[in-house]
């Protein structure tokens, strides 16, 4: 035996030695389990390449406000004046919060006794009507309190705040009392100062150290500035008690103290839209124009030398560039091609997002809309502009009324019956509430059932529904009782109605009709044609003959008519054939006694879609 072989290790060969040591090695230590990264845990607080531009430290809403509100603000307003869809949704306030007549003012006064005093609403809401016009409402006497309301739906939109001053003396216009309007850019962001007793002065606003506003520090607008392009921040600020400023915005931050505009997060999105389609239809405009450009082939041919600036190129229909005169080339752009719409389409369906309003709206978009779809839609929606209505009455509605009844009361500018009201009793006179604009609903005969109902019930009140369209009880009751009154001078009939309106179907009704007439037609179609004559219609099977009674039990009184039996037989046959037959609705409007056979006949008609000779046949 070799001294090789006597020693144990080398005789085994090198990978048996390799793996002992890997198994040693494995043994010598604890193998622990695997343990997930953070970044695939948690993705969202990952800090890569891809993230470092995301944020990592918790940002106040103040520090961002004094960063980007000027930036955002500036964008916004230039995005509603040249994007057609920013424009649309400032349009989409305007319409659905301050609505075409502004707020309805609506009161709720009562007297010593707890009844309604009468007197004392119609005083106060005939002169606030008086005051809303616009020679009366601003201290410019050029905008009415409607047209001030559309403005702040507006101002919200764009800038995200509405800021008025309230203004009282000889010089607030004819009634004493009138509103300023000011631009929120005079209320500079990057106002900070710390003052003695803990007042501070954020975004040019004083607060005490509870936070409560003090007085507004607006810079001060000289006439005429913007024509030599003045900068506003060499300008002396203005300072105003808060008592005087109404600032609406919505606080969507703790210690928020300045609006946001509404767009900012779709603002980057509807630019690059907007940029793509200026491009697509510049594309589409030069690919119709152009057709190609000549080349020249000969290469000894002297030309002009071309400066290394951008030439321009005249775009002309019927036209071909001629840049040489031997070889043509054809210029055939194929874009915009099948992708612009689609794209456009998710574009505007992530921007509706961002703007809290429905695509269908936005983009002006109703293609493969359903009833379902909108109907939903259309709730969503409404319910964020009641939110934002409430805003708009408690920010801006509920004070200018308090301020203009107090001053009216003092100044003795509303009168009832020949005599001033009394100012003492102004906490009274403030039980007042404003109403916004409502909606129409897709489906009014459901609607209106289903307020039938909830009254019917006790579920809700005559007042209450109503408020729902926006009007206001005592108002319609005035109305109706003015309207009655007329008829009565007139001689006419105070109770008279659309006549049928109760009887008229609901959704659920026409529906369970329409199921019957499809399972009916399916019937007549598995039963084959051979009980039908030469036209493919069903004959009109013939009336059943009267029951026969024994004389000795029939009296003259008890006998039905065969002549009215064979009718009503001849009525239900007709109703199955066109397909209305056993509905509830033509049941009650059959036998409704008051309704006349030409009334019977027109509630067919727009109700079924029947001929009128068809409806007389059943309603004579």
């Amino acid at each position: 035996m070799s001294l090789l072989d006597r020693i144990p290790f080398l005789r085994r060969s090198g990978s048996d030695v390799k793996n002992t040591n890997r198994q040693s090695r494995a043994h010598s230590r604890p193998r622990s389990g695997r343990v997930a990264s953070p970044r695939a845990i948690l993705t969202a607080e990952g800090t890569g390449r891809l993230e470092s531009t995301w944020g990592i430290t918790p940002q106040e809403i103040d520090s961002f406000i004094y960063s980007h509100w000027n930036k955002l603000v500036a964008r916004s307003r230039v995005m509603a004046r040249t994007s057609d869809h920013a424009r649309k949704f400032v349009q989409l306030c305007r319409d659905n919060i301050a609505g075409p007549n502004g707020f309805t003012l609506q009161p709720q006064i009562t007297g010593a006794d707890g009844k309604p005093d009468k007197v004392a609403s119609d005083a106060i809401v005939d002169s606030f009507a008086k005051w809303s016009k616009k020679k009366n409402c601003t201290v410019t006497g050029r905008m009415s309190r409607r047209a001030l309301e559309r403005l702040a739906a507006t101002e919200l939109a764009t800038t995200g705040e509405f800021i008025l001053r309230k203004r009282c003396g000889p010089g607030a216009g004819p009634w004493g009392f009138s509103l300023q309007v000011i631009d929120p850019i005079r209320l500079d962001p990057c106002h900070v100062e710390q003052l003695t007793d803990d007042r501070f002065i954020k975004h040019g606003i004083e607060f005490n150290a509870d936070g409560r506003p003090l007085n507004y520090h607006f810079l001060k607008e000289p006439p005429g500035a913007w024509l030599w392009g003045a900068t506003r921040t060499s300008f002396e600020r203005v300072v105003v008690p808060a008592s005087e400023i109404i600032h609406l915005y919505v606080a969507e931050y703790t210690n928020q103290k300045r609006g946001l505009p509404p767009m900012m997060t779709a603002l980057a999105r509807m630019r690059v839209l907007q940029n793509y389609e200026d491009a697509a239809l510049v594309a589409a405009d030069v690919g119709a124009r152009k057709s190609g450009f000549f080349k020249d082939l000969d290469p000894e041919e002297e030309s002009d030398p071309v400066e290394s600036e951008d030439l321009p190129m005249d775009a002309e229909a019927g036209v071909f560039e001629n840049i040489g005169n031997r070889e043509f080339i054809k210029f055939d752009p194929q874009y915009p091609s099948g992708e612009f719409a689609p794209f456009t389409t998710a574009a505007l369906r992530a921007i509706s997002s961002g703007l809290c309003v429905s695509y269908n709206n936005l983009a002006s978009d109703l293609t493969g809309v359903n009833f379902s779809s909108i109907r939903q839609g259309a709730l969503d929606e409404r319910e964020m502009w009641k939110g934002i209505q409430e805003d708009v009455i408690e920010g801006v509605c509920d004070d200018t009324f308090e301020a203009w009844l107090e001053y009216s009361l003092l100044a003795k500018k509303i009168v009832a019956r020949g005599k001033p009201l009394n100012p003492a009793r102004l906490d009274d006179y403030l039980s007042c509430t404003f109403a916004g604009r409502r909606w129409g609903w897709i489906d009014p005969a459901s609607e209106m059932t289903a307020a039938e109902k909830a009254l019917a019930l006790k579920l809700r009140s005559r007042s209450s529904i109503i408020r729902d369209y926006g009007a206001d009880a005592w108002a319609t009751w005035n109305e109706i009782a003015a309207d009655n009154a007329d008829m009565e001078a007139l001689g006419l009939e105070t109770e008279v109605i659309v006549a049928g309106a109760t009887n008229v179907p609901t959704t659920e009704e026409k529906d369970k009709a329409d199921d019957k007439e499809g399972k009916g037609k399916d019937a007549d179609a598995k039963g084959g044609n051979e009980d039908k004559d030469a036209t493919g219609k069903k004959p009109v099977p013939p009336p059943p003959p009267p029951p026969k009674k024994a004389d000795a039990e029939t009296t003259p009184s008890e006998a039905t008519p065969p002549e009215a039996e064979q009718e009503t037989a001849a009525k239900d046959a007709l109703a199955v054939q066109l397909g209305v037959g056993g509905t509830t609705a033509l049941v009650e409007i059959l036998k409704d006694p008051n309704l006349t056979s030409a009334q019977k006949k027109d509630t067919l008609v727009i109700l079924f879609g029947l001929s009128e000779a068809d409806a007389e046949k059943l309603a004579g």
